[in-house]
């Protein structure tokens, strides 16, 4: 019995073995990032744009000013068509709270 309800055995075995180590499903790689053959790899372009994002944030332009600067420079986000504040926030916050990330994103710019 599990909770008060009896179970059959095989779904019993189920429970149990959902409750084991899960992979996570990952569809695409975060920005700055790509796969290849199965792992984690930088990419170029992106990084050279999240260092630009990086450079201009600690210059203390607003998150609207960078998307509008990114834009004017016809530098692309991965799948939209321009950049937008939301995504900039994202990505600031993703410096803020990832110290791995925001190491990764210095030593590109050097």
């Amino acid at each position: 019995m599990e909770g008060g309800i009896s179970i059959r055995a095989r779904s019993h075995d189920q429970v149990r073995q959902s409750k084991g180590k899960r992979k996570r499903a990952v569809n695409s790689a975060p920005y700055g990032y790509a796969f290849s053959q199965s792992r984690l790899v930088q990419n170029p372009v992106e990084m050279d744009a999240l260092a630009l994002i990086y450079r201009l944030w600690t210059q203390d332009l607003g998150q609207t000013e960078i998307a509008t600067r990114l834009n004017r420079m016809k530098i692309r986000p991965r799948r939209a068509e321009s950049w937008t504040q939301p995504v900039i926030l994202y990505l600031i916050r993703r410096f803020q709270s990832d110290s791995n990330f925001l190491q990764e994103v210095k030593r590109w710019t050097q």
